[in-house]
């Protein structure tokens, strides 16, 4: 463990900061001259977490990254007296806004430096006197599973990065854990809701406007918005797209209720889930495991305490299926890789060949209460 200092230089030059990613040297230099050859400047471009064949980066100004950090510390009372543990990726928004609430009033940050690990998060908020950190649902299992508890210094445990579920909230409280739940994204430079007290519900931060159209989808506009996405097709062309509308507004892909500046998010629409915090398309993994083997097979989630989320496959039991699941397995990346094989007599379909959900749903429950 070390205390990290925050370099000043990435929020005070007004040169484009561009966060590495695992893509190909051929991509990555493609982004770094679109940037250099366009009017981009004071930006940090960083890549989305999702799962998609078509690799894209979000813009995110350094004045909206510091007006978001503005923003989590007076809604959360963080004040220069504060210190933070950050176990989460700095290439990711959640462990890069970290930085810039500490850059905004001169907290302090100590990093959990290699691969997550329980016990040193645990020895390091307690050495280190820490008073916030942020985790996302995957890392909290871990902490439960031990049953540790926090040093008496820690006022708050920020949880983001996918839906809590309610026995593990409900654990982690009973073992001191000052849980407070959020809601945000890279597009929005971190936080959009947040609870301001342990049990509170998400309260929209001061910087956001939100309205809930006729579908239920959640939009928002507001300063720490993203300028849009820099995207590369097939041929390694590079371009610039936003999805924002004309009078600033963003449709995020979430649903939710807004009732007294209270969020509650019910999913999203364009079957986004996440496994260990990270983005995993759903829509896209069915698309892809019928292409390769056929309609006898599709892939479903199950809600898992400790990754938030797992994948099924599931297969009529006139194909070979243990061999396309073990074929695809080891083709996929780490969190697209399904957890089980299921077999089934056949899986449903309307007549046009499209899979009744609800129908396969009901026949997974059974199987799966038995």
């Amino acid at each position: 463990m070390k205390t990290v200092n925050i370099d000043n230089k990435i929020w005070e030059d007004e040169g484009n900061f561009i966060i590495a990613s695992n893509q190909n040297p051929i991509i990555q230099k493609n982004i770094n001259d679109f940037c250099s050859t366009s009017s981009l400047s004071n930006k940090i471009i960083i890549p989305t977490s999702g799962s998609s064949n078509i690799p894209k980066w979000v813009i995110l100004s350094k004045k909206a990254i510091l007006k978001s950090a503005e923003s989590v510390n007076s809604h959360l009372d963080i004040n220069s007296d504060d210190k933070w543990l950050c176990c989460l990726p700095v290439n990711h928004i959640s462990g890069l806004s970290i930085f810039a609430r500490a850059y905004m009033n001169s907290s302090t940050v100590s990093i959990l430096e290699g691969k997550w690990n329980v016990n040193s998060f645990n020895e390091s908020i307690n050495y280190n006197k820490i008073t916030f950190s942020s985790l996302v649902p995957t890392q909290l299992y871990d902490i439960v599973k031990l049953r540790l508890s926090p040093n008496p210094n820690l006022r708050g445990l920020v949880i983001g990065g996918d839906h809590l579920d309610q026995r593990l909230l409900e654990k982690s409280i009973d073992l001191g854990w000052p849980i407070l739940r959020t809601y945000g994204m890279t597009e929005t430079c971190s936080q959009v809701a947040t609870e301001p007290n342990q049990g509170y519900g998400l309260k929209l931060l001061n910087i956001w406007n939100i309205k809930i159209n006729a579908n239920g989808e959640i939009l928002l506009k507001g300063d720490s918005l993203f300028e849009g996405y820099i995207n590369i097709n097939s041929n390694q062309h590079v371009e610039l797209t936003s999805p924002i509308s004309i009078d600033g507004w963003f449709n995020t892909g979430d649903y939710g209720n807004l009732r007294d500046k209270k969020l509650e998010i019910i999913g999203r629409g364009d079957q986004q889930i996440k496994i260990f915090g990270e983005k995993v398309n759903l829509k896209y993994l069915k698309s892809k495991i019928s292409s390769l083997y056929g309609d006898a097979y599709t892939i479903v989630k199950y809600p898992d305490e400790r990754k938030g989320s797992k994948l099924l496959m599931i297969s009529d039991d006139t194909v070979n299926s243990k061999n396309a699941f073990n074929d695809y397995n080891s083709k996929a990346s780490g969190v697209e890789k399904v957890d089980e094989l299921l077999i089934i007599k056949k899986i449903p379909r309307t007549d046009l060949g499209k899979i009744e959900e609800s129908k396969l749903h009901l026949i997974l429950e059974n199987i799966i209460e038995a």
